[in-house]
Parts: structure tokens; C-alpha cells; sequence
């Protein structure tokens, strides 16, 4: 449980992006594999998959100093749109 703890710690808004885009999509991949052949455990590891990336992705986009949701967006923001306050690019 420590592990996880410490793992979860290091994902911050700036990496949330990068950590979480490769799961949702082969998860999706995964899904529709295995809605394809007929393999529902498959398809059910793929829907877990989409389904944890995607709580991650929401849980962690946040600003670091006020905590309110960050603007979706391609690129991390500059500036958090609710505090005003400049985001780190690190």
C-alpha cells in the first residue's frame, strides 16, 4: 500500500498527461478487441483500464496551489484560470 502511496505522489498535473494517455487508449483498444472475438474478460481488463486512467486524469489535474481543476487542455496550462497563479513546467 506504501508502494502505491509513493507511486501516486509522483504523478502531478504536469505528468497526469503523459501517464495516463497510453492505458485509455489501449484500454479502449482492448475493449473493442474483445468485444470483437468474444473474450469478455478481456474486454472487462480493457473497460478497467479506460475507466482507472480516466479517475487518474481527473483526480490529478488539479492546481497545486489552490487544488481547483485545471482547463483541459493539449498542452499544461501557464496559469491556473481559477487563482491566477503561474504552474511550474517542470
Amino acid at each position: 500500500m506504501r508502494l502505491i502511496k509513493r507511486v501516486l505522489d509522483k504523478v502531478t498535473y504536469n505528468n497526469v498527461g503523459r501517464i495516463t494517455t497510453l492505458p485509455f487508449f489501449l484500454g479502449a483498444f482492448l475493449v473493442a478487441i474483445g468485444v470483437l472475438i468474444y473474450l469478455t474478460w478481456l474486454a472487462l481488463l480493457g473497460g478497467a483500464m479506460t475507466i482507472a486512467s480516466l479517475v487518474l486524469s481527473v483526480w490529478k489535474w488539479r492546481c497545486p496551489h489552490c487544488g481547483s481543476r485545471l482547463d483541459r487542455t493539449w498542452e499544461v496550462p501557464k496559469y491556473c484560470s481559477h487563482c491566477g497563479k503561474e504552474l511550474d513546467k517542470k
